[in-house]
């Protein structure tokens, strides 16, 4: 029963007291051990249990003398820490040491790594790099397939459709995510997380390509899953309910928004703190629900903008959050609307100084 079940913080220290108990056990299982514990830390936002335990495993005496793939898997894990600590421009430097050891390796772990790097470059608005980086993960699937399993095998090579969707390429995404979720269901696979993962996607792209119902049954099969599965508040159910609150302002269904993202931003800020960026995105679709004519609920948008804008300035880790001049530029556009022009073009003028210091002049950022 769930209710009886360890939870993985649980399991991880039940298993760091055995390895600690067990004088006989071998340096390199250990490490294994440590690396297996780590990635649990890190899907369950545990970042600094997950630190600690790569940092064993790093001081253990055989790691300077591993030829290789532990130690790429043991940066790759430490990247993956970086993004969830809000410093995904640290990912590129942890994993260039290991240019070559990934281009001449054939191993599922080395995929992982690739994934956690278009994470990175997508979270540092670097598109161009991530598809790249997105289709050459594609293209080693079939060369590591039996040691994936067909689940991974799917997810993987649908990262191009992934990426693209993110990156509001929905037409190009499009095809890659249908075809990644028939292949699922063709193959009586689980209804998981992953699978979560790729139909959000999907549902995501209907909508961007056509009328507003497009994605909803998509996104609502999302939802359930996320809430059946996941036992309290996560980042994925977060999204979740995100995705669901925009598709629902489209709709022109206001209640259903507010009620799906005011969900979201109590999980969020419960989850990370309210000044943590996840948290602050959550605010920002509550303003984007709040924001619409109908709504009549434009200056509480307005107040969320506000101090949205003013934690950038404030909190020093706010400082490369791309976020930020989309916080600085949705003000702009709720304060136009409310024809106040002047307090508007400060706000625009904000975002535009935002986007030419984090990305340079010529980014698209910086025309929007």
């Amino acid at each position: 029963p769930r209710d009886q079940r360890p939870t993985p913080a649980q399991l991880v220290a039940t298993a760091r007291r055995k390895i600690d108990a067990d004088s006989a056990m071998a340096d390199t299982l250990k490490a294994d051990l440590l690396a297996v514990l780590a990635e649990v830390s890190l899907a369950n936002d545990d970042t600094a249990v997950a630190l600690e335990l790569l940092d064993r495993e790093r001081a253990l005496p055989t790691f300077a003398s591993d030829p290789g793939i532990d130690r790429l898997w043991e940066a790759g894990l430490r990247a993956d820490a970086a993004i969830k600590s809000d410093q995904a421009e640290k990912v590129e430097a942890l994993l260039a040491p290991f240019e070559a050891e990934i281009a001449r390796r054939n191993d599922p772990r080395v995929i992982g790594v690739l994934e956690t790097r278009v994470e990175g470059l997508m979270s540092t608005t670097r598109h161009p790099e991530a598809l790249r980086i997105a289709e050459q993960l594609a293209q080693r699937v079939p060369q590591v397939t039996p040691a994936l399993g067909p689940a991974d095998a799917i997810y993987y090579t649908a990262m191009p459709g992934l990426t693209r969707s993110l990156q509001g390429d929905h037409a190009g995404a499009l095809p890659l995510l249908e075809s990644a979720i028939a292949q699922w269901r063709a193959q009586g696979l689980p209804r998981d997380l992953v699978y979560t993962s790729i139909l959000s996607a999907l549902a995501i792209s209907r909508s961007g390509l056509g009328a507003a119902d497009l994605g909803l049954a998509e996104l609502n099969e999302v939802l359930a899953l996320r809430r059946q599965i996941l036992s309290g508040p996560h980042e994925m159910l977060i999204s979740a309910l995100r995705n669901h609150a925009v598709l629902m302002r489209r709709q022109q269904k206001l209640p259903e928004a507010e009620q799906s993202v005011r969900e979201a931003t109590s999980m969020a800020e419960a989850l990370y703190g309210r000044d943590h960026r996840y948290a602050m995105a959550a605010r920002a679709t509550l303003a984007l629900v709040l924001g619409v004519n109908a709504s009549g609920k434009r200056d509480e948008a307005i107040a969320i903008l506000r101090e949205l804008v003013a934690t950038c300035h404030r909190v020093a880790e706010q400082q490369d959050n791309p976020g930020c001049v989309t916080y600085q530029h949705n003000l702009g556009h709720q304060l136009s609307q409310r024809r106040d022009f002047g307090a508007a073009s400060a706000a625009f003028d904000g975002a535009e100084a935002w986007a030419r210091r984090l990305f340079g002049d010529e980014h698209f950022q910086v025309g929007v």
